[in-house]
């Protein structure tokens, strides 16, 4: 998960923090310092109850973290699509379209 978030969200991740391992105390401790670290300053952090669930494996469980987390993508590069856009003088019309997600 940290190396997809790295992709999208480059400057909240440093993938050092994470250290491969099997035992549920490893993976709740890697999904912990994930959401401290990176989904809380994207605005998409998990509970606690969320992250046992993960580091359990529980099923259905990713799923729904990886579908929140594509809509949250999509959302972020379609804002950052049109504040391109808005600063590009050509472009007059796109300052309505801008504040809603103001």
């Amino acid at each position: 998960m940290a190396e997809l978030l790295k992709r999208y969200y480059p400057k909240y991740v440093d993938v050092h923090n994470y250290v491969a391992g099997n035992s549920i105390a490893k993976k709740t401790d890697n999904w912990s310092t994930l959401n401290r670290k990176v989904l809380s300053k994207i605005d998409m952090r998990l509970r606690k109850e969320m992250i046992n669930q993960l580091a359990s494996s529980q099923p259905g469980v990713i799923e729904k973290v990886l579908t929140d987390l594509r809509v949250k993508i999509l959302k972020d590069s379609e804002r950052d699509k049109e504040l391109l856009y808005f600063d590009h003088e050509d472009n007059k019309g796109s300052y309505l379209i801008v504040t809603n997600y103001l």
